[in-house]
């Protein structure tokens, strides 16, 4: 279990008004950045699943056009990842 933990990063994701996106990650021994342009990113969803318990559990993750994707938000309160959803859309406008 705590090698699951371990493997799964920490994730900022900023915005600027030049419209380049700085996503950066942060692993317990590592970390790593990049800069994204508003043209490299593909999509942004809202993902339902399901907790180890069985309760809804959602996402907000965006695909990048080199074929990988990251999550933005993720949290049981559905409301606040749809209005993560949207701010991020209205960022990418």
């Amino acid at each position: 279990m705590a090698s699951h933990f371990l493997a799964v990063p920490c994730v900022k994701a900023e915005g600027d008004h030049a419209g380049s996106f700085h996503i950066e990650r942060r692993w317990l021994f590592r970390r790593g950045s990049q800069t994204l342009q508003r043209q490299d990113i593909a999509s942004a969803e809202l993902v339902e699943t399901k907790d180890s318990e069985g309760a809804p559990y959602f996402s907000v993750r965006a695909a990048v056009t080199a074929g990988w994707s990251v999550e933005i938000a993720e949290g049981s309160d559905k409301a606040q990842c749809e209005q993560v959803l949207k701010d991020f859309e209205a960022a990418l406008d």
